[in-house]
């Protein structure tokens, strides 16, 4: 198994904390309407095993400073939760 990508996030105080990529989703998808990629992740530090919270953000290609970019659309907001569902419904035990 592929091991997965990490990311430092900058948190409002200036505070850095590792997150970790767990899904990507590809401009280029099929059913991918929006012209943007996206990524599904966590943050190490407010996880553990029983419990995590995985945030989803779009990534802005051209950004110079990479910035993550926020869900815009009701309609984009739809597709991401059609993933989402998929994702969890593929790794339940």
């Amino acid at each position: 198994m592929e091991e997965n990508q990490t990311f430092i996030i900058v948190d409002e105080e200036g505070g850095e904390h590792q997150a970790v990529i767990v899904y990507k989703v590809e401009s280029t998808d099929e059913g991918n309407k929006f012209g943007k990629s996206y990524i599904f992740y966590y943050v190490e530090d407010e996880s553990d095993e029983e419990d995590v919270r995985v945030y989803v953000a779009s990534i802005d290609e051209n950004a110079e400073d990479g910035e993550l970019g926020d869900i815009e659309t009701p309609e984009e907001q739809e597709y991401i939760e059609d993933i989402f569902n998929n994702l969890e419904e593929n790794t339940e035990a």
